[in-house]
Formats: C-alpha cells, structure tokens, sequence
C-alpha cells in the first residue's frame, strides 16, 4: 500500500491492538482494553512457554563477495530494513483479509503506517477504524496527540471530549483535554479538566506541571509554586519546574529565589540538552524497522488470540521474540498462552528469558517458582520463591506462594503459617484468609482456622467453595 511521500513527524503513541471482548462496561457502553494481562495474581495457574525462537528473518544472509565497494556495502542494512517494512505490511494486510468486517485490523494498519514516519495516512486509517467502531477510546487518543502536536487544538478537544463521554476515567485524557483549552486560552475550562485528572492520575508529575502552568497564566502565582514544588518532588530534577518556579517567584517579587531557581535550570537544562542528544540517538537507532515488526506481529497476535487462533497467535509473538531480544510484551503474551494449555516446561523456558531480561523484577522470580512447583520441583520452587521476597519484600503474593509451596509438601508448617498471616496482613483478601486457615488446619490449630475461614466467607460472601469449606470446618468442631 502506498502512502503520501511527505512524512510528518509521528504522533509518539501507539494505539492498542486490542482482542474482541465479550460483555458491557460500566454504563452499558462497550470498553476496549488490551489483552495484556501478564498473569494477574501469580499462584500456581501459572504455565507458560518454552520458546524456540525461530528467526525467520527476510534479510540478506552470508558473506559479501569479493569486491564489494563501501556504496554495496551501506546498501545492506537499507535492503534489510526494506524487507522488514514489507513484511510488516503484510502482517496489518494479511489481518484484514483475515477479518474484513472487524474495526482491529484497520486500526493496526494506520499503527503501522505512523510508525514507519508517514502520520497522515495513519490518521486515515484511525479515521476508518472509527467509522468502523466508534467506542475505541485509544484510536481517539492517539488522533488527539497528533493534531496536538501540529497545533490543531480544536481538533484535540473535539477527538477528546468524544474520549471522555466513552469512559470519562480515562488516565491522560484529561490532562491532554486540559493542555488543549489552555493553548486556546480557555483557562477555567482547562482547570476544571486537569482537576478532574487530578482526581485519576495525581501521581504523575505531567499532571501537577501542566496545573502549575495553568495556574501560572491565571496569575495565581502562589498556587502555581505550590504545583511545580509538588511536580518537582515527583520528579526530582525536571528542569520545567524550575523555569515555572524562577518565573511564578518573580512574579511574587522574590527575585532572590527567582534567580537560584533560575540559575539551577540553565545547569539542568545544559545537562538535559546533552542527555537528550543522546538518548535522540540512540532512539533513532532503536526504531528500526525489525522493532516496528516485532510491534506490529505482536499486536496482530493479540487479535488471533481473541478470535481464538491460537497457533497463529503463537507463531507471531514467537517471531516477535525472535526479533527483539529484549521484548518483554510477547514473551508474556506467550506466557499466558502456555499457561491456558499446561505446557509447564515451555513456560519455565519464558520464565528464564524474562528473568534474564530483568534479573531484578521480583514478578518474574515469583513466576518461576510457581512454575518450578507446578513441575514438583519444590526446592528450587522454594529458593526462587525466596528470592523473589527479598527483592519485593511488601508484595504478597511472595508469601502466598512461598506458603502454598510449604503446605503443598506439609513441609515447615509453621513457618508456612507465618508466610500466610503476613500475606493477609500485607493484602487481607478472602483469598489469603482462605489460605491462613488452611495453614492453621495443617498446623493443627482449628480456631484459628475457623476464624480465618468465618472472615474468608465474609469477604467473598457469593464464593460458594468458600463457603462450603466453612460449613466443614464448623462440622467437625
């Protein structure tokens, strides 16, 4: 498919390929979500893949003739990217041939067309995809950022109001909403929307600046040093806080703190500029075409996996991994998977490459305990498990676990007691009550487990199981 040959600057977003969902959100109006769900709760469900990476790569292969000038030489890569941006292609079109009345496919083609550059026929594309389904609240989202990007601020507050009567508690909506009527000049409008982010997102630092600025052009200064403190305090460093406080100071007549905040900005804005060289380097270099594949096989996966086409599913997140080394989204896509089908010994293959990925993320430690015990490899289940503790020592889930893994061999009960009681202290859930009584029975200690069973039913009071489990322990009193 051929696109305009000018190349606007992409929008920076990149909207979700999301699977078909059956059932209605709040209010009656359909919710789309992504599929990704790298495996919520963690407790020995989990199954996932063992991933023969198979690199089915379209780029020239072997050595280089004898003779071959520096010209031939560069043209490689060039050819190589070639290759790979037509078989991205091919993914977006082999997915609408797949599924010509589904709305996915068409907006997935203008994902790919803004990724390689060309942000004009992508929002054809979005455009279509919304004629096709208008609920999809990201399509609108990802328009919104690149009509802001160009200045098209009416166009941002159309797409995003439109955004808001879908679901009005989306995150970033708001304060994007709020950007576009600050830069129409519509000031109380644009406070009463970053407000209401505030109320959705007020842990991010992007909230509490744009706040800060809109306080700022209303001229309530002390208001506006108030915001950029608690976006600095967010985000320790951020040389715009600064500007905004030498500025809102000046203001006030405190021209000493003017000028130290003033003199600290020109540092960090020096330093940031550098940093900012460089991560724009490195970036540009990171786009390549084999990521914008790897992107794009990832989400199509996604929407086989909804239609329930589950190999296919599994051969493009596969070719994904194969593709980007690094990629955490398709091996957990694969993960999830595997985990549906029982392919344990698959799973812990995945488990090993998330870890080695991110040696430090205690969630994927935690996965592949649970693994290793699903294969009744309790030791090492137990020493992984562990490990997974001391790297996220305030999560439960490691202490559920560690205690399911224990009570499973009725092995060290009373420390599996232990571990249960700090997962209820840390997330007193009918689950984890469900799992203290079970300790208490395995430790011999039936009040307790009454009484933690008593406070599992009343926290979960339609769980049948869990119910009927009460009912046998008041039996055998």
């Amino acid at each position: 498919m051929s696109g305009s040959k000018k190349k606007p600057r992409k929008s920076g977003k990149r909207p979700s390929a999301v699977q078909p969902k059956k059932g209605k959100a709040s209010g009656g109006r359909q919710r789309w979500r992504p599929p990704l769900k790298l495996i919520g709760v963690l407790a020995f469900a989990a199954a996932a893949v063992a991933v023969v990476l198979i690199v089915i790569s379209k780029s020239p292969q072997g050595p280089q003739p004898i003779g071959v000038g520096d010209e031939a030489q560069r043209a490689v890569p060039e050819a190589s990217d070639l290759a790979f941006r037509e078989e991205t292609f091919a993914v977006a079109r082999q997915l609408m041939t797949d599924f010509p009345a589904s709305a996915y496919p068409i907006g997935l083609m203008g994902t790919v067309y803004n990724q390689f550059g060309n942000s004009e026929e992508a929002e054809k594309w979005w455009r279509e995809c919304l004629e096709r389904d208008p609920n999809r609240t990201d399509v609108y989202e990802v328009l919104a950022v690149a009509f802001l990007r160009k200045g098209e601020y009416e166009k941002v507050a159309e797409l995003l109001s439109k955004a808001q009567e879908i679901d009005a508690n989306l995150p970033h909506v708001h304060r994007r909403y709020a950007e576009a009527l600050l830069e129409m000049g519509k000031l109380d409008e644009a406070l009463a929307a970053i407000e209401k982010e505030m109320t959705i997102s007020p842990e991010l630092s992007e909230t509490h600046l744009l706040l800060a600025k809109i306080y700022l052009q209303r001229q309530d200064y002390e208001k506006a040093v108030a915001a950029y403190s608690q976006a600095l305090r967010l985000k320790p460093g951020d040389s715009r806080c600064y500007y905004g406080l030498a500025t809102a100071s000046a203001r006030l007549g405190q021209s000493d703190k003017a000028r130290e905040y003033m003199e600290t900005f020109s540092k960090l804005r020096a330093d940031e500029d550098e940093v900012s060289t460089t991560r724009r380097m490195a970036t540009d270099k990171m786009r390549q075409a084999p990521q914008v594949l790897a992107e794009t096989l990832i989400d199509a996966g996604r929407v086989y996996e909804g239609y329930r086409q589950f190999q296919k599913a599994e051969e493009y997140w596969q070719r994904a991994a194969a593709l980007d080394s690094t990629n955490t989204i398709c091996r957990a896509q694969l993960l999830n998977l595997y985990k549906r089908t029982g392919r344990r010994q698959e799973a812990l293959e995945v488990c090993g490459q998330l870890t080695k990925i991110d040696p430090d993320n205690a969630f994927y430690e935690l996965l592949t305990g649970v693994v290793l015990a699903e294969l009744k490899r309790y030791d090492v289940a137990e020493e992984t498990i562990r490990r997974a503790i001391k790297l996220a020592p305030e999560n439960a889930g490691g202490y559920r676990s560690l205690a399911e893994v224990l009570l499973l061999q009725n092995h060290k009960l009373p420390e599996a007691k232990t571990l249960a009681q700090k997962s209820v202290d840390l997330e007193p859930t009918a689950r984890h009550y469900s799992l203290l009584s079970q300790a208490c029975m395995q430790n011999q200690d039936r009040v307790g487990a009454l009484a933690a069973m008593k406070r599992a039913t009343e926290l979960a009071p339609d769980s049948e199981d869990m119910r009927r489990a009460y009912e046998r322990l008041q039996e055998g009193q």
